[in-house]
């Protein structure tokens, strides 16, 4: 197991509840689809704290260094000012019909690596690069590893006017909306839409299917600055504001094979009692039930009539 727990905690943005019982925590993920990965990346975060310890570094101390690094880089670049005057309009509507169409072939499209798309949008001279974050990162001798974390990379550009890169973000996607709309798409099928996705929504059956699939082709097929990303799903609700998607790979034609089944919207004190319930259908362990309440240790009393209760 690794040594810093909390930073690999933040880093991968995993839940995990009691660092005295990590192991537990990263093999019960890895128990699911969407975590088959961990244990692979629990390896590799030991080799990134080994490399470190060679250079006599604390993984948050090289975290910090290689932020500010980015931060100030990034923060003066032609394209960040070109940002920062830029022009934007209102804001523009927002639509969360997503609960309404709970069972229905859902299609979420949303940019890739959207702070940093939307930064490049203004970097006429290419200062930046061509190539993903990764690649900025690799040449500027970021770590793999740190490079790789959605977290870290939210970190850095939440010092590069977030607010306004989210009014750009929304901005796109918007216009992503309409462009869909002047292609065919009744708006009816526009489930979702906020300043970090939209999200299509098709009847439960075999045309829905179809229709589903249609509407990715197009969109991936389209080239588009920035690039976008469809993922198709299905959505179940398990109460107000919670709901189990339901991931597949987006095959051609029969049935789409299941990729992985995913929590949206559970509060992270509660993550693991309804990860053990709807992801893995398996028995609770009183480790699941562990949560911090002002930095004290409690746990929920589970009573399956009325819920859990803390103590």
């Amino acid at each position: 197991m690794v040594r810093d727990v909390e930073e690999f905690r933040r880093l991968f943005r995993l839940s995990i509840p009691v660092r005295e019982h990590a192991g537990y925590y990263v093999e019960t993920l890895a128990r699911s689809q969407e975590y088959a990965g961990l244990p692979a990346l629990v390896r590799r975060f030991g080799e990134f704290e080994a490399r470190m310890a060679e250079r006599g570094q604390s993984i948050a101390d090289y975290k910090h260094q290689q932020l500010a690094a980015l931060r100030d880089e990034l923060g003066s670049s032609t394209a960040f000012r070109r940002l920062c005057t830029a022009a934007t309009g209102g804001a523009p509507p927002t639509r969360n019909r997503l609960s309404e169409r709970a069972g229905d072939w859902m299609v979420s499209l949303d940019l890739r690596e959207a702070n940093f798309s939307v930064l490049r949008l203004y970097d006429e001279e290419q200062a930046l690069g061509d190539g993903p974050w990764s690649e900025f990162c690799a040449e500027r001798a970021v770590d793999p590893l740190l490079a790789e974390s959605k977290s870290f990379r939210q970190l850095v550009f939440g010092y590069l006017e977030p607010k306004k890169v989210q009014r750009v973000q929304h901005a796109l996607t918007a216009e992503l909306a309409d462009d869909l709309r002047r292609d065919g798409l009744d708006d009816h099928a526009i489930a979702g839409l906020s300043h970090d996705e939209l999200v299509l929504a098709f009847p439960p059956d075999d045309p829905g299917l179809a229709e589903a699939r249609t509407w990715i082709d197009r969109v991936v097929v389209t080239p588009r600055r920035p690039a976008v990303r469809a993922t198709l799903f299905r959505s179940d609700s398990l109460e107000p504001g919670i709901e189990v998607r339901t991931f597949f790979e987006s095959t051609a034609e029969g049935l789409p094979r299941e990729r992985h089944r995913s929590l949206v919207g559970v509060p992270g004190n509660l993550f693991f009692l309804y990860f053990k319930r709807h992801i893995l259908a398996a028995p609770l362990d009183p480790r699941d039930l562990y949560f911090r309440l002002e930095h004290r240790l409690a746990q929920w009393v589970v009573d399956d009539a009325e819920g859990p209760q803390g103590l």
